[in-house]
């Protein structure tokens, strides 16, 4: 059944996002976005030059950021800069507005690290806020153990090495599309059980809960799941996926409670993206008999759940062409996949 929904579909002019591939536009997002940044941080500089600290020099910080990747710390100020101007926190905006010029300065790579509140200093509270989506929601993340930290650092190598060898491109787009990928545990206070967690405004910041990604397979899975939503936040910063109104929900594949269409199709485009990759990795002589038993039962369970999402998204999606154009090219792949 699943096969006659998928190839029914007519043929997407997108298949390179889907599989990632050397020509991909996914690996200019990076560039796109620290432009989009700079332009805006150029913007404030004359519109809000009177109450922002003049001691500051954003023009040079603007150029730093178009120049070379940034830490998504400078991001996070940004947007704290943005409620803080609103809000006419004056104090707080000017120590955003300083922050985004001292992380500026900073060019970056893709590095892993624990949720530190000590060594992130003011980014630790930006992340809470921005993942939390509100300055006075509870906090989400606590930082890991030391044991837990050291696992999951190992982990993390070991998945990076296995996708450098399976699908090298996709080494490649995740290195292009994530900075930072954080570990964490769920905040007590929160009791949120997260496995991971991404944000369009903390652009290249992944965040993992140790205890939940516990071996290189689920490593491997999380960060390429918070890595597609970073590319769909990326594509879609200027044309949405979807058109649905933000307070009607719909049924997920992924979540017991219902979330918007956008949600929805995140969560569907996801799902087919972590289904091509097992199916990838099945073809792989190095997996461990165990890990392969793994990869086969999740191969099942993406498909199932992109199958369920899709038919949402189809069925109840008001989708817009850029979204229509990459589910679409996200059906017809899984279907290929399921042909050969």
């Amino acid at each position: 059944m699943l096969l006659l929904l998928l190839t029914a579909q007519p043929r997407s002019a997108m298949p390179a996002v889907f599989i990632p591939a050397p020509n991909s536009c996914v690996r200019r997002l990076d560039q796109e976005m620290r432009a989009d940044l700079a332009a805006s941080l150029e913007r404030l500089s004359s519109r809000a030059a009177a109450v922002l600290p003049r001691d500051v020099d954003m023009a040079a910080a603007a150029r730093d950021i178009r120049a070379h990747r940034v830490d998504p710390g400078v991001f996070a100020a940004y947007y704290d800069l943005i409620h803080a101007l609103q809000t006419g926190a004056l104090d707080h905006a000017a120590a955003s507005w300083r922050g985004v010029a001292a992380g500026a300065a900073r060019a970056v790579r893709l590095e892993c690290q624990p949720y530190d509140p000590l060594s992130l200093g003011d980014d630790a509270a930006r992340f809470q806020r921005l993942f939390a989506m509100g300055w006075q929601a509870p906090a989400m993340f606590a930082p890991p153990d030391d044991a837990g930290w050291s696992r999951f650092r190992g982990n993390v190598d070991d998945a990076l090495s296995l996708l450098s060898v399976v699908a090298p491109s996709w080494r490649a787009e995740v290195e292009s599309l994530v900075s930072r990928i954080f570990a964490a545990l769920p905040s007590a206070g929160e009791g949120r059980r997260f496995a991971g967690a991404s944000c369009f405004m903390a652009w290249g910041a992944v965040f993992l809960n140790v205890r939940r990604n516990d071996d290189r397979l689920r490593v491997l899975a999380g960060i390429v799941h918070e890595a597609t939503h970073q590319m769909l936040f990326g594509l879609s910063r200027r044309r949405p996926l979807t058109e649905n109104p933000p307070d009607r929900r719909y049924a997920s594949p992924l979540r017991r409670d219902p979330r918007p269409m956008d949600g929805v199709y995140h969560a569907t485009y996801v799902s087919g993206r972590l289904f091509a990759l097992y199916d990838l990795l099945s073809r792989h002589d190095g997996l461990e008999p165990a890990e392969r038993a793994t990869v086969v039962e999740r191969i099942a369970r993406q498909k199932r759940r992109f199958a369920e999402g899709y038919a949402v998204v189809r069925r109840e999606g008001r989708l817009a062409p850029l979204g229509r154009e990459l589910i679409e090219a996200a059906a017809e792949n899984v279907a290929d996949a399921l042909a050969a």
